[in-house]
């Protein structure tokens, strides 16, 4: 069970980051904090390298990177938008559309919708009415939500990134291993971002003077997927990314208690039916 520890580790520090996001995404550009957050990371994810070298580095692998580069550096540029946009509350949820979107993906390379996988699909939509449901309107009004509020609309763009990213993730870590793909995957990150962060040079300097939230921010995103990838390495990959999505729950308990956003309780409520659908999907 040592997998489950680690995946319910990595689903605190989730929740951890995603508030640290929100304190101070407000105050500097969405760049700036990525390409921070990615600069801490780095030497963080050397060591699990250094101490779990792949074997071989297969000539994918690279190609593999380029690709992911491109995709997760627009989610998390959208990821940071999205949670200063709007209440963290109804923003993270979001993320539960990501297997949905995969689950729909699936045919296009042969593979079967199985009948769990509706069912999920059907909860993670019951679940984002239930959150967006406090909204005066007709019956259609938390549907029409999702894309008129600018976080969850986001998010959803954010999702849709994830899903692409995610082919290209199975590749990068089957063509070496799961540590050296988040090393050369945060370094690629970094130079990626690096022409737009000198764009922005003249806010780098005031995003620095919020060091330790920036310290923070890039140790528990370091922290979080290397505690993923040590559950994935000793468990199932489905099942410790259906624990690690409990970190959605603690981002809406957070969003209520430690930001004083409304609605905690609907909002819960919604955000639950969506983390047990994805669940469904992830492990039908």
């Amino acid at each position: 069970m040592l997998w489950a520890v680690f995946a319910g580790l990595a689903a605190v520090i989730e929740t951890s980051k995603d508030g640290i996001i929100k304190h101070i995404s407000s105050k500097h550009s969405s760049v700036v904090l990525a390409w921070s957050f990615f600069l801490i990371a780095i030497p963080l994810f050397a060591i699990p390298y250094v101490l779990f070298p792949p074997q071989v580095i297969q000539t994918h692998f690279w190609w593999a990177l380029v690709a992911r580069t491109v995709l997760d550096g627009a989610a998390l540029i959208l990821f940071f938008k999205a949670v200063r946009a709007s209440d963290l509350s109804i923003t993270i949820p979001m993320i539960s559309f990501t297997p949905v979107f995969l689950l729909f993906t699936s045919p296009l390379i042969g593979e079967v919708i199985p009948p769990l996988g509706v069912l999920g699909v059907c909860l993670v939509v019951i679940g984002a009415y239930v959150t967006h449901s406090g909204r005066a309107g007709g019956v259609f009004e938390p549907l029409k939500a999702m894309v008129s509020e600018p976080g969850p609309r986001l998010m959803l763009g954010v999702a849709i990134l994830w899903t692409g990213s995610s082919t290209f993730h199975r590749i990068g870590i089957d063509a070496a291993n799961a540590f050296a793909w988040n090393f050369f995957g945060s370094i690629a990150l970094v130079l990626a971002l690096l022409p737009f962060v000198i764009m922005r040079r003249k806010t780098v300097r005031a995003t620095f003077k919020s060091g330790r939230w920036l310290l923070a921010g890039g140790v528990a995103y370091a922290a979080g997927d290397t505690a993923l990838m040590l559950a994935i390495t000793h468990g199932t990959v489905a099942y410790s990314i259906a624990i690690k999505r409990l970190s959605i729950l603690g981002s809406v308990l957070l969003g209520g208690w430690v930001f004083k956003e409304l609605g905690l309780a609907r909002r819960l409520v919604g955000a639950g039916v969506m983390v047990s659908g994805a669940i469904v999907i992830l492990v039908a």
